[in-house]
């Protein structure tokens, strides 16, 4: 028995390991990208994702008409 529990506390040790911060990891993240090279991609990139949303153009102060939801800066 106490081998079993020691089998698991060390599994759940070693399972967690690499769960820490993974705040420097950028591999997943997605590129930065121009307002011209985002409007020639529909504003949208790999899986749906909204350029307009991930680079803060919402509501910057420019009308950026290829976003994919309506930009309140356009009147």
């Amino acid at each position: 028995m106490k081998k079993l529990i020691a089998l698991i506390v060390v599994a759940v040790g070693f399972g967690s390991f690499g769960c820490g911060d993974t705040s420097d990891d950028t591999s997943n993240d997605q590129p930065n990208i121009s307002k011209a090279e985002a409007r020639a991609q529909g504003g949208k990139g790999d899986h749906g994702i909204d350029f307009c949303e991930w680079m803060g153009w919402y509501d910057d102060g420019i009308c950026d008409d290829f976003c994919l939801n309506p930009d309140p800066d356009c009147a």
